[in-house]
């Protein structure tokens, strides 16, 4: 500690250790998501479920790429209601809780070389992705260094069974996953070292991604 701060020194030691966790983290998981994805693959099943992310996930995320076009490509802004939608109430309310506003899906719907279906998947393994990855953010926040254990937590967090359960069923589902981490992460942020800005960027994003998951995120971090 110099005048009551963190050393330079043992800061940049830190980050060195957390980036190569993310790195053993990274390489794991791809290793574990090529085996779910080929697994798929063998047994000729797509990532679009029955019935919901068929017919509500989907559909909502063919939408978000139409939005995206008319607005950067067309350069014409579609009307913020559709009475096509729900109750012709406005889209980002209809649509909030299948993925509209969730940045994942915007990012994922920009990759305009993929059809709409290779970027729907690939929407749903960047959450799978961030799962595990939100799981190492909250570990250093809490200050655990067991590198080993951070690892087997986070791929275990990542592939257990209720996130496999929801990932490709109800892609939207799987945000508490990995915005519970990332507000656990905050909180211990701000108890720790006074900073309060990790902590209103997970709890803005979360709501703005899905105030249903939010709505369960805040109890679970409250208790």
């Amino acid at each position: 500690m110099v005048n009551g701060k963190t050393a330079p020194g043992k800061i940049n030691a830190e980050f060195r250790m957390f980036r190569s966790t993310l790195i053993m983290y990274s390489v794991l998981w791809l290793f574990c998501a090529g085996i779910l994805f080929l697994l798929f693959r063998i047994h000729h099943k797509s990532f679009l479920f029955l019935y919901d992310g068929l017919y509500q996930h989907f559909i909502s995320f063919n939408y978000l790429c139409d939005y995206l076009k008319s607005l950067f490509v067309d350069h014409h802004i579609k009307g913020l209601y559709n009475y096509t939608l729900g109750q012709g109430m406005d889209i980002f309310t209809a649509l909030n809780s299948y993925d509209f506003t969730d940045p994942v899906s915007a990012v994922s719907a920009a990759f305009v070389f993929l059809n709409r279906i290779q970027r729907y998947t690939l929407m749903i393994f960047i959450k799978l992705y961030l799962v595990g990855f939100s799981f190492c953010v909250y570990c250093r926040s809490a200050g655990y260094r067991n590198r080993t254990a951070v690892l087997i937590g986070a791929i275990a967090y990542t592939f257990s069974g209720a996130t496999l359960f929801s990932f490709a069923r109800h892609p939207n589902y799987i945000n508490w996953a990995y915005f519970l981490p990332f507000l656990l992460a905050g909180v211990e942020t701000y108890w720790h070292r006074g900073k309060y800005a990790p902590l209103l960027i997970a709890v803005v994003l979360n709501i703005v991604t899905s105030y249903y998951t939010f709505y369960i995120n805040a109890i679970l971090t409250g208790i």
